[in-house]
């Protein structure tokens, strides 16, 4: 028993590297944009642009920001954001945003 939780560890660190860090799977979310005619948008690796309504809470630091969005009527996407993976000036925005 403790062998398979073990795999089944592995195989959900796997999933969410590949959706988080890696971002190789089609859905995983590659960009993030908002504009006043539109609001939020998620940008998924496969080219196609979703439609998003962030949901409480979203956890905001100056280094982190980790938020959820609703992509549908049955649709949830999570995102986490590194300070280090974009521009200072738009990570600052993204905070204030959320």
């Amino acid at each position: 028993m403790p062998g398979l939780l073990l795999v089944l560890l592995a195989l959900h660190f796997c999933y969410l590297y590949c959706m988080h860090i890696a971002m190789c799977l089609p859905t995983a979310i590659c960009a993030i944009s908002w504009d006043a005619t539109r609001g939020w948008r998620l940008r998924q690796a496969r080219g196609d642009w979703l439609a998003a309504e962030p949901l409480l809470p979203v956890f905001v630091s100056q280094r982190l920001v980790a938020a959820r969005f609703r992509t549908g009527r049955l649709g949830y996407r999570s995102l986490v954001v590194v300070g280090q993976r974009c521009a200072v000036d738009d990570f600052r925005r993204l905070r204030v945003r959320l």
